[in-house]
Parts: structure tokens; C-alpha cells; sequence
């Protein structure tokens, strides 16, 4: 374990580190069981984007119709994200974790036997409030292992969970859809639901059984590497000795938080609505009508952005530098976001289009979490992640809304789209604008 003193706001300052061959055996130790958790859980979340291709005729859905079934998901999040994030500090990631994949596991598989559009309402209102906590909570998890000049590279094996589920979401809710109509009496929609929401029952019992709640229960660290571990973090805490989150309580009364919260639910959950919901019926509106075709297409932005989130926040744990790194990916997805009605008409484009969106979602998705995890204070940590988080569902319940309602009435959703990208804009600025860089930079 090495230290190294630094200057910073006129104060010295120890910059974390561990060995490099450590980190690598925790990444590999406890990465593994939370990306395939958070690829299930946004694969769960998004395929009602391909099951309403099928059920929206079946029961007559119209877009505002779909927009409310995608939205209302937000309100079982609103509801229980900061107390499952501040039980899961009493009880243990283990037991959290566990219980989350396990009740969203079972409310896919019951959304699979929906009879009614009232049904699918109600549903994915449960299925909000059976995930809410399991991504704040692995946010909250990863800072118990990981020192911050560390944290956005291990926040992008994470969140590079949305893109690996974008790859595989796709062409598989396309070959489901495609080969599984009328099967043992159900639709090809209802066997979309059945199929995805069984596998996190399974990875649940697994994460209970493999998981250790901090480095200090892990008996597959060595006591050397414990104290090297506890040491880096003790560093973390030196540096954020001028942030002073007295608790949750503390946090919530910090202007700066909800400048946090609003920059995460404009440039993060409204983008994330285009980008992994509305893109389907983008790409038919562009022409696509093959399923098979379009879940393949669908998987094309994600591969791409992978790439360059990988890139930005390597450059960003570089440089020590986490405002600019997150606002210009968003202002490219709003960019991008803005491009999408001049491209509705041309497949190829539209593809091309989506590839500019989803790359900026996702390299502005993986640095805005360093951000709130090196400002929040340790004891402020666990319920000001929640409450960020949840403050976010807003823009996740608004969204699906307005384009919903736009394009039902218009016929189109380019205005929708137009309000769509002003708003990343502004989320994007918020951040720069609120947030001195000496809150932000871990140590440089």
C-alpha cells in the first residue's frame, strides 16, 4: 500500500491507492454477480419497449397508454428507494441484493399472465418497487471496496451492464418474439416476460450464497490485503474532511444534493428513456419491421458505446477530473437526441443517430455516479445515493409520459424529442454550473 501527499485547497491531502494486482482480484471477486444482476434487472425494466410491439394490439394500447405503463414504473421506485438503501446498511448488501432480484424476478414472470392494459399498469408499478434499491445499492456497495481514484472505472464494469443488455436484450426479445407465438397456449409477449423474469430467482440465490458484505468479512482476502484496502479508504475520508453530511438528514438539507439529484433525473433518466425504451419503436418508425432485424439494430449503439465509455472514464480516473467527463458525453446524447426527428425516415441514420445517444448516456451514466459517491460523506452516503436516485425516477416517470402523449395527439414525437434534448442539455450544465471542481476531484 503506497500514499502519496498532495496539495489540495491549501491543505495536504493523501491520495489513495492499492496495488493493482489487488484491485484486480476484487473486480473480479465481486463484478462478476452484480453486472449480471443489473444486465437481468435493465433487461427486465426495458423489454416491456419490445412486448408492447406485440400486446399493442392485442389490447388496443394507444402511445399515451404505453407512456403511463412505462412511467408508473417510477412511483413503486419513488416509494422505497431510500429505505431499501438504508436497511440494506443495517442488514447487508448480501440479504439486499438477494431479496430485490429475487421479488423482481417474480413480478416479470407475473406480468407474463397480464389480462388487461389495467393489469400491465399495476405491474410494472410493483415491479418499480421490487428493483427500488438494487442500483443505488451496488453504487453505495462498490464505495465499501473501492477508493474513489478507482471508482469510475469500476462504475463503468457496472454500467457497462446497460450496454451488454442492450446487445442481448434486443436480439433476444426479437428471436422470442419471433419463434414463440402461441406456444403451450400464450403469446410470444407473455413467454418475453416468463422467460427474462426467471433467471435473477436463480442469480438471487446465488449472490446470497457468494456475496461478503465488506472487505473485512471476505475470506478470500488476505488480513495484508484487508488493511491495505481499509487504509485507502481511510485516505478517501481525509480528503472529504471539508464535506460534512451530518447522516441522511444532513444530506437532504444540502442545496448541492438536489442540484445532484436534478442533473441525474434530466441528463441521465430522460436520455435513458429514449435511448433504451423508445428506440424500438424508432427504428420501426424508420422502417424496420423485420423483429428479428430490429432487435439486432437495436444492439448496434450499445456495442459502440461501449468503446467510449471505457475510454472517457479511464481519461477521467486519469486526469482526477469528473464534471467535464460526465457534461460533454450528456451534451452529445442531447445532441444526438435532437438529431432523431430529421432521421426518422431513414433506418440507416436512425441507427447511426442512436449510436450518438446511447454512447453519450452511457459515458455520462458511469461518471455522474463518482461524482455523488466522493461528495456525499460516509455517513450521508447510503441514504443520500437513494435519494439522488429516487429524485431521478421523476424524469423516468415524466418522460414516457410527454412523448407518449405528444406523439398520440401529433402523430409524431418529434416535439417531444426536441423538449427531450434541451432538457439532457440543461442536466448536462447543472452539474458545471452548482458543483465547485474541488468537490468533484478525488485528490488531484
Amino acid at each position: 500500500m503506497s500514499e502519496q501527499v498532495l496539495a489540495q485547497s491549501g491543505t495536504a491531502s493523501l491520495r489513495p491507492t492499492i496495488d493493482s494486482a489487488l484491485f484486480r482480484k476484487m473486480t473480479w471477486r465481486i463484478m462478476p454477480l452484480l453486472f449480471l444482476g443489473w444486465v437481468m434487472n435493465w433487461i427486465d425494466r426495458i423489454n416491456i419497449g419490445f412486448a408492447h410491439l406485440g400486446f399493442q394490439k392485442e389490447f388496443a394500447i394507444t402511445e399515451a397508454q404505453f407512456g403511463v405503463m412505462v412511467g408508473v414504473y417510477a412511483i413503486g421506485y419513488l416509494l422505497l428507494e431510500v429505505p431499501s438503501n438504508i436497511l440494506m446498511e443495517r442488514i447487508g448488501a448480501r440479504k439486499t441484493m438477494s431479496r430485490i432480484m429475487l421479488l423482481w424476478g417474480l413480478v416479470t414472470v407475473m406480468t407474463g399472465f397480464a389480462q388487461n392494459p389495467t393489469q400491465l399498469i399495476w405491474l410494472r408499478a410493483l415491479l418499480g418497487a421490487a428493483e427500488a434499491g438494487f442500483f443505488p445499492g451496488v453504487i453505495l456497495y462498490l464505495s465499501y471496496w473501492f477508493p474513489a481514484a478507482y471508482r469510475a472505472r469500476v462504475t463503468a464494469r457496472f454500467i457497462l451492464a446497460n450496454a451488454v443488455s442492450g446487445m442481448l436484450g434486443g436480439p433476444i426479445a426479437g428471436r422470442i418474439l419471433s419463434h414463440m407465438g402461441n406456444v403451450g397456449g400464450l403469446h410470444a409477449w407473455q413467454w418475453l416476460f416468463i422467460l427474462e423474469g426467471l433467471p435473477p430467482m436463480v442469480l438471487a440465490f446465488m449472490l446470497f450464497c457468494m456475496l461478503s458484505d465488506r472487505p473485512s468479512e471476505a475470506k478470500w482476502l488476505t488480513e495484508a490485503e484487508k488493511a491495505s484496502i481499509s487504509v485507502a479508504l481511510e485516505a478517501d475520508r481525509r480528503i472529504q474532511q471539508n464535506v460534512r453530511h451530518a447522516g441522511f438528514w444532513g444530506a437532504v438539507k444540502d442545496k448541492r444534493v438536489y442540484f445532484l439529484a436534478i442533473a441525474f433525473c434530466l441528463a441521465i433518466m430522460v436520455a435513458g428513456n429514449v435511448v433504451n425504451v423508445w428506440a424500438p419503436s424508432i427504428l420501426r418508425g424508420a422502417g424496420v419491421k423485420n423483429l428479428g432485424n430490429l432487435g439486432w439494430l437495436s444492439a448496434l449503439p450499445y456495442v459502440v458505446g461501449v468503446f467510449f465509455m471505457f475510454f472517457v472514464t479511464r481519461l477521467s480516473d486519469a486526469c482526477r477530473e469528473r464534471r467535464w467527463h460526465f457534461a460533454t458525453p450528456a451534451l452529445i446524447a442531447a445532441f444526438g437526441i435532437a438529431m432523431l426527428p430529421q432521421v426518422t425516415d431513414d433506418a440507416t441514420l436512425a441507427v447511426a443517430t442512436l449510436v450518438v445517444c446511447t454512447a453519450g448516456y452511457l459515458c455520462a451514466t458511469a461518471m455522474y455516479w463518482t461524482i455523488p459517491t466522493f461528495y456525499l460523506s460516509e455517513s450521508a452516503r447510503a441514504g443520500g445515493i437513494a435519494f439522488i436516485n429516487t429524485l431521478g425516477q421523476l424524469g423516468a416517470l415524466g418522460t414516457p409520459v410527454l412523448i407518449g402523449w405528444i406523439k398520440t395527439h401529433s402523430g409524431s414525437m418529434s416535439s417531444g424529442l426536441y423538449i427531450v434534448a434541451g432538457l439532457v442539455a440543461l442536466g448536462a450544465l447543472i452539474i458545471v454550473a452548482t458543483l465547485p471542481a474541488s468537490m468533484t476531484r478525488d485528490g488531484a
